[in-house]
């Protein structure tokens, strides 16, 4: 009974893989070319002619010592031997008369004439053998550039592609697995596709010049050499698709250890703090069996490829071999041209085996354009309109929300159910709600991360649909609720949205922010340079600093989602006078669990499981005694317990 091989990768952290209809190697190839080869074409096309004039090197070393057996050896078989001495009648009968004629001089001649034609065969065989050699390696460099160049720009295509896909790509794909598209999967492509298309180019021509000159040699003895080849296409399609889907199963699986790698070391301090460190290892070592299960199943079936081609060279040599032998006793086949066809067969079925190897290589390299194509090919949502316009300025600031209803794609849910909202220009309002009440869904689709299956948002009276993304990106600035710092300095941090910032202005959002004085107690001050994520500060400076990022941008709207709960009640007291100061006059949407911030807006909004609980004022919300105003008097009454 077989294995199931699921049940060996029913593990943590490797889901299933995906079911997906694989595309011809050759149509993603060629798509491959037209899409990425562009301004290469000439220097491909120049390398398959210096790879193909590099294969015909076996030629010319044959048809040489054919010419070398025949005409300047003059080597005979045994029957030859015998057909020439009876049809010279006068050699057998008069020998004197043949050593009269061929003195001592005239052989010492003739010995001479021989070893300078052989002097002169070498030296011309050397000039092409190191004009082949040449073109090679001339080949190889240009291949080996051009697919560093060119893989290249695919990785720069398909990293401007994640980034400009909309947050339900990051819902379906991990970061470590789009890690593995970009780095692993495009390494690949690097090392074998351009080397393997090319080689492939050049074997069929080679192999179809070599199959023409056996039967141009001996067209029975080529048929007896060719004969076995219907053999060896039908073990490899019989092999072909189980390879396949091997190889689809190992590329599925790094994914998921690039993938299980990167979240374990994100998460080095939660999994030291509960002291996982053990159960990560065994994880990890699930995860790494799995590889190598995958990984030797694609072994064992390349395996299978080989030693069939190493068998059908073997029986196929052996035939041609005893046939043609026969052929020169006979006396139908001179010497020079069995050694001459010998050659040609042993160099053909030599291509048989590097062609079974290029078979394996495509197996690879079509699971791995297949994944890339998928990602290239999905479709970007959130995009302009061709008749996309900028907010007109000034911006006011008005935001309307009508009946704005959403769900996840993979869920039926709805998050956020007929919701109606308004803010005026320059009000600010603060979005409360308990966990899962759809806050920060809200503020997003505000920012145009989402957009709505029901319902509109207007701008300035006009539809959030209708406005040029950049504008909105200008105009209305999110800071989020989990602040991301970038590897840099501080001060390449406060300047990411943009870096037309001087040290004046930098220094001015910081202390916007209440960071200023942290910054200068650093030795190296504003240029600090901090690691990923910002691992050197702790979670308040992360979002004070997340905070001065927006504020240098000077924003027409600010959304605020959450990013002051890591604050204490001192500092968030501070930002919160800064932001009156500079926010005056702006609109601003500030999504928070802290009435000490909801009393500063002039309007409260209250979600309850996507949809609107309580929405007015502060003074409004306390007389209707539900959930805004228990909040007031557990943080008021009680003390501020968060």
């Amino acid at each position: 009974m077989p294995r199931d091989p699921e049940k060996y990768r029913n593990i943590p952290y490797r889901p299933p893989r995906e079911k997906y209809k694989a595309g011809n190697i050759w149509y993603l190839s060629s798509r491959f070319a037209n899409d990425f080869c562009h301004g290469y074409k000439a220097l491909l096309l120049l390398c398959i002619f210096l790879q193909i004039a590099a294969g015909f090197n076996i030629f010319t070393l044959t048809i040489t010592a054919r010419h070398m057996v025949n005409n300047v050896l003059k080597l005979e078989s045994s029957a030859q031997k015998e057909a020439s001495e009876t049809s010279t009648v006068y050699d057998a009968v008069s020998p004197e008369l043949r050593t009269t004629a061929e003195t001592q001089d005239e052989l010492l001649a003739k010995g001479i004439g021989t070893y300078d034609v052989l002097v002169s065969f070498f030296i011309l065989f050397c000039i092409v053998i190191i004009f082949f050699n040449i073109c090679g390696r001339i080949a190889n460099r240009i291949s080996t550039s051009t697919s560093v160049h060119v893989c290249g720009r695919l990785r720069e295509r398909l990293h401007r592609k994640i980034l400009r896909m909309d947050f339900e790509l990051y819902q379906d794909q991990s970061p470590g697995r789009l890690m593995s598209y970009i780095i692993s999967d495009v390494t690949n492509l690097q090392e074998l596709l351009l080397e393997s298309v090319i080689l492939a180019i050049v074997e069929f021509v080679v192999i179809s010049t070599g199959i023409g000159l056996l039967f141009y040699l001996n067209w029975q003895l080529a048929i007896i050499g060719v004969a076995l080849l219907p053999l060896h296409a039908y073990l490899f399609i019989k092999i072909k698709v189980p390879l396949r889907e091997s190889s689809r199963e190992s590329r599925h699986t790094n994914s998921c250890l690039w993938n299980f790698t990167t979240q374990s070391i994100n998460g080095i301090k939660t999994i030291t703090a509960y002291a996982q460190e053990f159960k990560e290892y065994r994880h990890f070592f699930k995860l790494g069996s799995c590889f190598l299960r995958d990984s030797v199943a694609q072994q064992r079936f390349r395996a299978i490829i080989n030693a069939n081609a190493f068998l059908i060279q073997g029986l196929g040599t052996g035939a041609v071999y005893i046939v043609a032998s026969l052929y020169v006793l006979k006396g139908s086949m001179s010497l020079g041209d069995m050694v001459m066809f010998f050659g040609v067969v042993g160099f053909l079925f030599g291509r048989i085996i590097q062609i079974s190897q290029l078979n394996n290589r495509f197996a690879q390299i079509g699971v791995v354009l297949n994944r890339l194509f998928r990602i290239m090919d999905r479709e970007v949502k959130i995009t302009d309109k061709p008749n996309a316009k900028d907010l007109e300025q000034p911006v006011q600031g008005k935001i309307t929300v009508r009946g704005l209803s959403f769900h996840y794609p993979d869920s039926e849910q709805g998050v956020l159910d007929k919701v109606d909202m308004d803010v005026k220009a320059g009000e600010w309002i603060c979005i409360m709600g308990a966990s899962g009440s759809g806050k920060t869904t809200l503020v997003n689709m505000i920012t145009r991360l989402y957009d709505a299956q029901e319902g509109q948002i207007q701008i300035d009276q006009m539809d959030l649909l209708d406005i040029k993304l950049d504008s909105i990106r200008k105009n209305i600035v999110l800071v989020p609720q989990s602040p991301q710092i970038f590897s840099g300095s501080i001060a390449d941090n406060i300047c990411y949205g943009s870096g037309r910032f001087s040290p004046s202005q930098i220094m001015a959002a910081a202390k916007a922010a209440d960071l200023h004085e942290t910054i200068m107690e650093l030795p190296a001050k504003y240029e600090t340079l901090l690691g990923e994520k910002g691992i050197s500060l702790s979670g308040g400076q992360r979002q004070r600093l997340s905070l001065a990022r927006a504020l240098i941008m000077n924003p027409k709207i600010l959304v605020l989602d959450d990013c002051t709960s890591a604050l204490d009640a001192k500092t968030e007291e501070k930002i919160q006078d800064t932001l009156s100061l500079i926010m005056k006059d702006r609109t601003a949407i500030i999504v928070s669990q802290r009435v000490s911030m909801s009393m500063r807006c002039d309007k409260i909004l209250v979600l309850e499981k996507g949809k609107v609980l309580e929405y007015g004022t502060h003074e409004e919300l306390l007389a209707n005694d539900k959930f805004y105003s228990q909040l007031y008097n557990y943080q008021v009454g009680t003390g501020d317990d968060e």
